[in-house]
Parts: structure tokens; C-alpha cells; sequence
């Protein structure tokens, strides 16, 4: 394959995830579009069940360095070590997994690594993230009820790609309340329409759904956050369901 076609296929991949993970955080899609990152790190830092380093420097995965599997769109925030207020994260060269490592020279498709980062090209990885109101990053039982194993990869994940800086909530937060008014709202416009069964109501109702479905599109901004705050209002207003806003 050339390497315009590995381009175009790690672009197809990853773009329509990146939101999902936030593994990019900065203003727009444009922005980071070109910057890409390891999966696998070509040199690892090993970490306790802390996230505290021990001292440890492994070889990492040298020989992935220019497979194309292996990159992923970043942005410098989730690839540099920064720390917040009251938070640190950054993948720097942390690449946390349970048990041993790949055995070197081993084929990308043949790894059996439990890894802990969750992967922005998978899609049951990021269903596995959730957020509270507020903003903040945690382990999601929307799907499927999740497993030890599964809060231990949101845990690790928070932290290496610094999902809970307070920034980043902050703006996180805002978002979500942008749907939530976006929620109430419709709701107004669907009960005119139940009781007066009149066309005007339904048509704008209808109006505010599609503006709804557009704001949860993957390529939208903290699309993710908002889809949490979608489903959290799921049991107040029954039309989410009957819409498929869920």
C-alpha cells in the first residue's frame, strides 16, 4: 500500500473516533488532523497500579515505529506530560498493560497484550466512557454493565490522555448544558404537539430533533459528553427513545 493510502485509510479510522476518546481536545478537527501518535510506544515508562513511575525503562515497540496500524490522531495535549491545578496526565511515553509484553518482532494483528489505554479506533472502548454532569470522565454502564477490568482501562485512560483536566471539564460541562437546555426545550414544543395535535408543533419539534441528532454527530465537539447528557435524560423524556436519540 502507498503511503498516500495508509494516510487516507489512518484518516478514515480515526477521525470519525477521535471525538468519541477526546483523544483530540483542541478547538477543531483541522487543528490536529496532521498530528499523529503511537499506539504502542517506541519507548515505555513502567507505572505502578498508581500511575507513579517505578524507575523502569523498557525497550517499548521499536519495531511499530512506521507500521501505519499503529498511528492514531493526537493532539499535543493528550501526547505531552502537562500538569493541571489538581490533575496530571499526557501519554509521554506511558503505556500501562496487565500482564506481559508483546514479545519483540511480534506481528500487529498477532498481539495478545491486555492493554490498558483504551483505543479511539475501537468502538467498544469508547462506549466505555462516560460523563457526570459535571463534566467529568468515568466508566459508563449504558452499554453493558462494565467489568473491573473495564473501570481499570477508563481509570488508566483518564489520566494518561488528561480527560479530566479542569479545563477540559469546563468546557466539557458547557457543552452539556447547551443539550440539556436543547432537551428542555423540544420537550415544550412535544407536549404543545401532543395536546393540540397541531402540524406547527410538530414540524418544529421535528426541527429541534434533527438540530439535536446534528450537535451528537461524532464529528462534533465533546459529541460523547453530550450523548451522556442525552441518555442521562432518557428517563424524563420518554420521546429520546421513541426518536432514537439513544
Amino acid at each position: 500500500m502507498s503511503a498516500l493510502g495508509r494516510n487516507r485509510k489512518l484518516v478514515a479510522a480515526s477521525v470519525t473516533q477521535q471525538k468519541a476518546v477526546e483523544f483530540a481536545t483542541s478547538r477543531s478537527v483541522v487543528a490536529v488532523i496532521f498530528k499523529t501518535s503511537h499506539l504502542f510506544r517506541k519507548v515505555t515508562v513502567e507505572v505502578d497500579d498508581k500511575f507513579m513511575p517505578t524507575g523502569v525503562v523498557l525497550k517499548g515497540y521499536w519495531w511499530w515505529a512506521f507500521d501505519w496500524k499503529n498511528f492514531r490522531l493526537s493532539s499535543m495535549h493528550s501526547n505531552q506530560r502537562r500538569v493541571d491545578i489538581t490533575t496530571v496526565g499526557g501519554k509521554a511515553d506511558y503505556f500501562p498493560v496487565v500482564g506481559a509484553r508483546a514479545v519483540e518482532l511480534t506481528e500487529y494483528d498477532f498481539c495478545e497484550e491486555e492493554i490498558l489505554p483504551l483505543d479511539p479506533c475501537r468502538r467498544a472502548d469508547t462506549n466505555l466512557l462516560w460523563f457526570d454532569s459535571d463534566g467529568v470522565p468515568s466508566c459508563s454502564n449504558w452499554c453493558r454493565k462494565t467489568t473491573l477490568e473495564d473501570e481499570l482501562r477508563v481509570r488508566t485512560s483518564v489520566w494518561l490522555y488528561h480527560l479530566d483536566k479542569q479545563e477540559i471539564v469546563s468546557r466539557r460541562r458547557a457543552y452539556m448544558e447547551e443539550m440539556r437546555v436543547l432537551l428542555r426545550t423540544a420537550d415544550i414544543s412535544y407536549k404543545f404537539w401532543k395536546r393540540k395535535g397541531s402540524v406547527a408543533h410538530s414540524n418544529q419539534f421535528a426541527r429541534q430533533i434533527a438540530d439535536i441528532e446534528r450537535r451528537l454527530a461524532e464529528t462534533e465537539r465533546f459529541s460523547r459528553a453530550k450523548r451522556a447528557a442525552v441518555c442521562a435524560a432518557a428517563a424524563e423524556y420518554s420521546w429520546i427513545v421513541e426518536e432514537g436519540l439513544v
